[in-house]
């Protein structure tokens, strides 16, 4: 089963204060000293200089104002020890600024997790190296980020830096570790963007929770809901070829058809008879009737189809996958999703 695992995996597309410049004051001064006539040619003549360079120095605009703003979170990007700078940075600004600027400040923020992140990560495997740290942790249980029972303060510290970055410290059964948590990104800022990207923000932090929790039986969202999303989120695709974030949106849809199809393993084989289980039969059927339209829906079919043409056969007398299983998953389920997703 586990080698079945692994061929799926094989074939899936892998699984973010200028003010405006004024003459006025030139012009009432060199109105107050035209009785002056041995001075006026002078004065004038300064006058008609400084005016010149007003005029010719261009005047900032708002839009040259949220431009700024994007280039000096770049710039900060580029030397911020921690992501709590560019958060405190965000909250200030992206809601001053037009949606296509906080897009742009979202992706600096996201390039900026690229590699803090794992950072992070070597920071705190450093820390809970210390016996004592790591008992502390151990006490928080589930509530990883609630600190209460944390009682060295420099750590303590360090935790709630980290949260204040908008990173989330999680556990896998086996390992800690730190994400991004983009729902608290989503609940912070969503109502700066414009839909391209808040259809993004949106899908990208459900498939944080729900494509995550894949090994946790008690947290993986029903088939349903999978397919649900992967079909809605491919009618975006269709809907909007010139999305901003295309590709993270692609990878979205692909890590919900691999969930969709790779949790099937646990659950499709009935063991007494080799067949397809009976439940898994009746969950097809049902995902078929509401998203079979769909292009996602539509891979579905084809794969009970083919399940059917083999009289529900899925692995032989001995437990041993039957060949043209092999087949599907090895060459032609790839090639399937290029053809219908191209």
């Amino acid at each position: 089963m586990n080698h079945l695992k692994n061929m799926l995996m094989k074939v899936t597309l892998a699984v973010s204060a200028a003010s405006l410049l004024s003459i006025g004051g030139l012009a009432s001064s060199t109105s107050a000293l035209t009785s002056n006539t041995s001075l006026q040619p002078q004065l004038t003549e300064t006058a008609a200089s400084t005016t010149q360079k007003n005029i010719s120095k261009p005047i900032p605009t708002k839009s040259s104002k949220h431009q700024n703003v994007v280039a000096n979170m770049k710039k900060l990007a580029s030397k911020a020890k921690n992501a709590y700078e560019l958060i405190t940075y965000m909250d200030r600004h992206i809601h001053k600024v037009k949606p296509e600027q906080a897009t742009e400040m979202l992706i600096i923020l996201e390039k900026y997790y690229e590699n803090h992140v794992e950072q992070v990560i070597g920071q705190f495997n450093e820390k809970i190296a210390n016996p004592k740290l790591y008992k502390q942790l151990k006490k928080l249980g589930s509530n990883l980020n609630k600190f209460d029972k944390i009682k060295d303060k420099s750590f303590k510290k360090w935790l709630l830096l980290q949260q204040k970055g908008k990173l989330k410290l999680d556990y896998d059964g086996t390992l800690y570790f730190y994400r991004v948590d983009y729902k608290a990104i989503q609940n912070a800022y969503r109502s700066a963007f414009n839909k391209d990207t808040a259809f993004y923000l949106q899908y990208t932090t459900l498939s944080v929770e729900e494509l995550y929790y894949i090994f946790n039986d008690n947290k993986k969202p029903p088939y349903d809901t999978l397919m649900k999303r992967a079909a809605a989120i491919d009618e975006y695709i269709q809907k909007t070829p010139k999305s901003r974030h295309m590709k993270e949106i692609k990878d979205l849809h692909h890590g919900y058809l691999w969930q969709f199809f790779n949790r099937n393993w646990d659950d499709m084989i009935d063991k007494k008879t080799g067949k397809l289980h009976p439940k898994m039969k009746k969950t097809y059927a049902s995902v078929i009737e509401k998203y079979g339209e769909s292009r996602s829906g539509s891979l579905l079919v084809k794969y009970v189809d083919l399940i059917a043409q083999h009289k529900d056969a899925i692995s032989d007398s001995d437990g041993n996958i039957l060949p043209y299983m092999h087949k599907f998953w090895d060459e032609e389920y790839s090639e399937l999703y290029k053809q219908t997703f191209k």
